[in-house]
């Protein structure tokens, strides 16, 4: 049976092509929009969903081998090749993608099952995990704007959301790099949808207060760690994703998606450590 959305809210599992067909705006999207609607309308036109990336494909895998190990032969397509650089890895991929599959490395493949063995010794994320259902998708309404979400784990019993990210830096960087990728946005926005759907449909037994992300270094030892995003962090960026909103239902009941604003001129500002070093007759009003 193939999942019709008929514009109410819903919680529910369904396939990536079903989640990916939804007329809803996703998180990814907003972030675009976020820069400037010009972004947003430039990505959605000239987003080339041929594009071979390797770190999203290794996630997905790694998603999969954690979540739902029962989908890997269906969803990908293992080679014993060194590298994506040679024709063979075309060839291959290129039969792959007629079956609507992924292709991973035989390394890559190695590398998933050490942070599975690396997971699966770790008490408090199997803890997590054992009761989390895996890939579930919500749509709900928000300021006149249809917005959708796929959470990579969800306990709905413990109000939890979890997402997992591989990273090749150092873990203790993942904190930096939240604004940096748009998670500060797609946490809330998440959230969000998923009570905001669940509110709808008048079930209590759904929803979220908690927004964990699980970070998988994707380098030996394969280190993994919990971080939780606060609430201070999680009201910073609803307040930036939601101003956003009514901006974007203009746009598109328009049809102008305009650039940057430059109505006024940013201003750039001296590091503060840098202005404590001027001396008083080197400040001026504005340095100060």
């Amino acid at each position: 049976m193939v999942f019709k959305f008929v514009g109410k809210p819903f919680i529910d599992k369904i396939t990536i092509p079903e989640y990916d067909a939804l007329p809803c705006l996703r998180s990814s999207a907003i972030k675009d929009f976020v820069k400037s609607p010009a972004h947003y309308r430039w990505n959605q036109l000239n987003r080339d969903m041929d594009v071979d990336n390797k770190n999203f494909t290794f996630g997905s895998y790694v998603h999969a081998i954690i979540l739902e190990p029962d989908t890997l032969e269906r969803d990908f397509i293992v080679v014993d090749m060194k590298t994506r650089h040679n024709k063979e890895y075309y060839a291959a991929a290129a039969i792959a993608k007629k079956s609507g599959k992924s292709v991973i490395l035989s390394a890559e493949k190695r590398d998933a099952e050490y942070i599975v063995e690396n997971i699966n010794g770790d008490s408090y994320i199997m803890e997590l995990l054992s009761d989390a259902y895996a890939e579930v998708s919500a749509a709900a309404k928000i300021g006149d704007v249809w917005i959708k979400a796929r959470m990579d784990a969800y306990l709905p019993e413990r109000r939890i959301m979890i997402d997992i990210k591989t990273t090749g830096e150092s873990i203790y960087w993942f904190g930096h790099n939240i604004k940096r990728w748009g998670y500060d946005l797609s946490a809330p926005f998440y959230m969000d949808c998923v009570n905001t759907a669940a509110l709808e449909l008048g079930d209590e037994s759904h929803g979220a207060d908690t927004y964990l992300f699980l970070v998988i270094e994707k380098a030996a030892p394969f280190g993994a760690k919990i971080f939780k995003m606060s609430d201070n962090y999680l009201a910073v960026g609803r307040t930036k994703y939601m101003a956003a909103i009514p901006e974007f239902k203009k746009c598109l009941d328009s049809g102008v998606y305009p650039g940057y604003n430059n109505s006024t001129w940013e201003v750039i500002e001296a590091p503060r450590n840098e202005l404590e070093n001027l001396s008083e007759n080197q400040r001026t009003p504005e340095a100060e």
